[in-house]
């Protein structure tokens, strides 16, 4: 007698275990997922900035 509650008490806690990961899967599926097309804070650099900088760069060397 005691087999039979035992067996039916895990079958009821095995579904109600199952139903809860489950619904959590469920949850996650519904979630936004995070992506990589962020705007970009940068800026163009132009030509003449790159230029100036090693030459500020050179003259603080000597």
């Amino acid at each position: 007698m005691a087999t039979t509650s035992i067996k039916k008490n895990f079958v009821i806690n095995s579904k109600k275990s199952a139903l809860e990961i489950a619904s959590k899967l469920v949850d996650v599926e519904k979630t936004v997922v995070p992506t990589l097309n962020r705007p970009r804070i940068s800026r163009p650099v132009m030509s003449e900035q790159i230029l100036s900088y090693f030459s500020e760069s050179k003259s603080d060397r000597s």
